[in-house]
């Protein structure tokens, strides 16, 4: 997350590749999935890839990968911007939807499909758009 402030000002477009652990270490580093859907949303209304030329921003899991052993690939795409278009976000909304990941590395499926009926039961209490997404990956042919 150290380059997402600095990416769109360089002379060229970003291309990142980056390996290692995408999940499991929320409480030290938030998951791909997390900027996705968090910072790639904010950079757009900046201005950065709004551009008709530009591809927008971006941030895609390409292999996932669980802590310790990581393995996981994760892409990186950033368009340079000259200047940052001016923002106002002090209204905000009501929640009408809630959308999610269950993922699991190196586990059984199931396991991830129990995290997700109970997360959606839960939800289900206070909103009815409610859906949540098994990402299920195997240990890619490593040893246990």
């Amino acid at each position: 997350e150290g380059i997402l402030p600095l990416a769109a000002f360089g002379k060229e477009a970003l291309d990142l590749t980056l390996r290692g652990v995408t999940d499991g270490t929320a409480d030290v580093d938030p998951s791909p999935d997390y900027l996705q859907s968090s910072c790639v949303p904010v950079m757009l209304r900046a201005g950065i890839g709004s551009d008709g030329d530009d591809v927008p921003p971006s941030i895609r899991v390409t292999r996932r990968g669980a802590a310790p052993l990581g393995g996981g690939t994760v892409e990186f795409h950033c368009p340079i911007v000259k200047e940052l278009r001016p923002m106002e976000m002090a209204e905000f909304g009501r929640v009408k939807r809630v959308r999610g990941n269950a993922v699991s590395c190196r586990i059984p499926p199931s396991s991830a499909a129990r995290v997700a009926h109970s997360a959606k039961g839960v939800m289900h209490r206070l909103l009815p758009d409610v859906w949540v997404h098994t990402d299920v990956h195997s240990s890619g042919g490593r040893k246990r």
